[in-house]
């Protein structure tokens, strides 16, 4: 996620924020995983702080 973050989100506090919209299916045929296995990683890092979800874009800890 945090190459993704680097490569198409812009350096915003102590991280990057991505407003580019990509589906979870896409997010998940980049991963090579299904979507319900990206569901499950996704709670589990916002859990953990790693990510955010401000409005409709997502902040990626750096």
């Amino acid at each position: 996620m945090r190459l993704i973050a680097k490569e198409m989100g812009s350096s915003h506090e102590d991280g990057y924020l991505i407003r580019t919209r990509i589906s979870q299916d896409l997010q998940a045929a980049m991963l090579g995983i299904t979507r319900q296995t990206l569901n499950k990683e996704m709670a589990e890092l916002k859990r953990s702080g790693v990510i955010k979800k401000l409005g409709s874009h997502y902040w990626v800890k750096d």
